[in-house]
């Protein structure tokens, strides 16, 4: 490194100029790492050990591609309603009636349906629902196998952890709830990516969405 290079580091971490990586440069520059990695870090597993919710992600923003520049299509939407299960049973009557031309807000039938869809042999389902709030009460009673419901004021306070990618955000908004799926989480608010957002599209979010956002509910993260 010369030593013009080397007194623009020291100008960044903020040591001493004078051109010679000393011990002051390296604990500030180990310093300065410890702060950024946790954050930007991405989060991996080797691809057959990775969770349902990590797979329904993944599902999810390959999902984004396709219908993130254009609403998505009646028939599409019918497909994310395909066996919600509502009052101990599963009815296609939601499907039908998006069939008919009934266009229902679908963010969470298709949180449902990707998990459907990447389902393995063996694993549990949990139950696909046509609202958020539903998922969030599902939570909340243990019904969503190996996850658990943490509030957002948790989170904000630092009394639980940023949510994990593949967890649930659900906020309310404007008539009713939206849930979404997390992608990344850092110690200040998450990005997502969820359908039926900004005239029916799937949006994934491009900046953070903040904790102390008063609208945000809270996470469906892994128990």
């Amino acid at each position: 490194m010369t030593e013009t290079y080397l007194r623009e580091a020291q100008a960044i971490l903020g040591t001493a100029q004078d051109g010679l990586f000393g011990a002051d440069d390296l604990a500030a520059l180990k310093e300065l790492a410890a702060r950024v990695a946790p954050e930007s870090a991405p989060t991996t597993q080797p691809t057959g050990t990775k969770s349902l919710a990590l797979r329904a992600l993944e599902w999810s923003l390959a999902e984004c591609e396709r219908w993130g520049g254009t609403p998505v299509s009646k028939g599409r939407i019918a497909d994310y309603f395909t066996a919600i299960q509502r009052d101990g049973r599963v009815t296609n009557w939601f499907r039908d009636e998006v069939s008919r031309g009934e266009h229902l807000s679908h963010c969470a039938a298709a949180f449902g349906f990707a998990e459907m869809q990447v389902l393995r042999p063996g694993e549990a389902l949990p139950p696909h629902r046509a609202g958020a709030g539903e998922i969030e009460r599902d939570a909340q009673t243990g019904l969503r196998p190996g996850e658990k419901w943490v509030d957002a004021t948790s989170v904000r306070t630092g009394h639980a952890p940023p949510p994990a990618p593949g967890s649930a955000a659900v906020y309310d908004r404007p008539g009713g709830m939206h849930v979404e799926r997390v992608e990344w989480a850092g110690k200040d608010g998450y990005r997502g990516v969820g359908a039926n957002e900004q005239g029916g599209r799937w949006v994934r979010d491009a900046n953070v969405k903040l904790y102390t956002l008063p609208t945000l509910r809270g996470f469906v993260v892994p128990a």
